[in-house]
């Protein structure tokens, strides 16, 4: 996708995630593509801004549920609840794992011309005639200006500098990993609470947005969030308000 101002590569065949975001001469993604890679105890790792999909009380993490799915990929072209016309990229999969056999999952990539903004759809069908039950989101790898040495993570009331200990912290509606040595700063935002400031330990801090959901029987949940890279923290900020945007319907 080239909106003018960002270039991004979607990679459906890497477990659909998106691996290069580049401006500037940069990229700000941090991903071992086009190999996997391992990150912390993740193996395989596919880093960048990857969807997953966990099983509902299976101990169950990184990379989830989606790496050995198969992913369709087409151009689309679509127009939001306000209005706004949006452009990328639309992967589809008919998931295959046995606990998950009935349902489908579409991811759009989208974003508008000349814009740092990608927004991230969601979006699971139920076929079957139960209620189905997972969690769904994004895990996303950052070098903010090239170089992820540095990441501090923020949140409305949090703030965790690069340390040598794990921790998963739910961070509301909003969470931001920012690069004090470049300035550049990525914000992630949904209307939904669930983005989590990730911190890894060691391995740096980075970002997710994953939600517990129930699909109901032959019906379609959907979910987004937006992603926003800026040259400053300061500039970050004034994006929280897109949470305020409605949900485009499914």
């Amino acid at each position: 996708i080239d909106n003018g101002r960002v270039r991004l590569a979607i990679a459906p065949d890497f477990s659909g995630a998106t691996v290069r975001w580049e401006e500037g001469g940069v990229n700000h993604l941090l991903s071992p593509y086009p190999e996997k890679g391992a990150f912390s105890w993740i193996s395989p790792w596919y880093g960048g801004i990857t969807p997953v999909a966990f099983l509902r009380g299976v101990d169950d993490g990184p990379p989830g549920k989606l790496d050995r799915e198969s992913f369709t990929a087409r151009a689309v072209s679509v127009e939001g609840a306000q209005g706004i016309a949006w452009h990328g990229v639309r992967l589809r999969a008919e998931l295959q794992r046995e606990q998950l056999r009935g349902l489908a999952v579409t991811l759009d990539y989208v974003t508008v011309a000349d814009s740092n903004v990608l927004k991230l759809v969601y979006r699971v069908h139920n076929s079957t005639t139960a209620r189905r039950r997972l969690s769904i989101g994004w895990t996303t790898f950052w070098q903010p200006g090239g170089s992820s040495d540095y990441n501090t993570l923020y949140g409305a009331d949090y703030n965790r500098r690069p340390n040598p200990w794990f921790a998963w912290t739910a961070a509301g509606h909003w969470v931001a990993v920012h690069n004090p040595q470049t300035g550049h700063a990525v914000l992630l935002v949904s209307r939904y609470p669930k983005a989590l400031a990730m911190d890894w330990g060691k391995p740096g801090n980075h970002m997710g947005w994953i939600s517990a959901v129930t699909v109901q029987p032959q019906a379609t949940l959907t979910r987004s969030a937006y992603v926003v890279l800026c040259e400053s923290l300061d500039a970050a900020r004034p994006y929280e308000a897109l949470r305020e945007l409605e949900e485009d319907p499914a």
